[in-house]
């Protein structure tokens, strides 16, 4: 896990803790939101997904979750506190300002790697 991002300018107070899992990582995933009881943050859900499926991690987390909102990131959807955001399939995911960034990766050969992309597409500030 690691914070993605901490702008001031997107929420006051507002930590966005980043968790990636492979597309095995439902149950680990599933005991984690079924435990969290979120304060003044919000989580992002990167999973290694099929790209050519539509995902149900979002219904599946949300079974496992008591309060917490679980919701499909889309572009530029503002985080907002306690609540779980999850990567959408055939995308990468970014975060600016508070702001989360749907990208469509290019179609490349090799494999493609969401989480890392997450990590390197999330500024910790942002410009000013």
């Amino acid at each position: 896990m690691t914070t993605l991002d901490r702008s001031e300018s997107a929420t006051a107070g507002l930590f966005v803790v980043g968790v990636g899992a492979s597309a095995g990582g439902l149950e680990a995933l599933a005991s984690l939101v079924s435990n969290l009881t979120l304060d003044s943050m919000s989580f992002v859900v990167v999973q290694h997904l099929s790209p050519n499926y539509e995902s149900v991690l979002p219904t599946l987390l949300s079974r496992s979750s008591r309060t917490i909102p679980v919701v499909a990131a889309t572009d530029g959807m503002k985080v907002e506190p306690n609540h779980v955001y999850v990567i959408p399939p055939n995308a990468d995911l970014g975060i600016l300002h508070g702001v989360l960034q749907v990208i469509t990766p290019p179609a490349l050969p090799q494999p493609r790697l969401p989480i890392g992309a997450c990590f390197r597409n999330a500024t910790p500030d942002g410009p000013e």
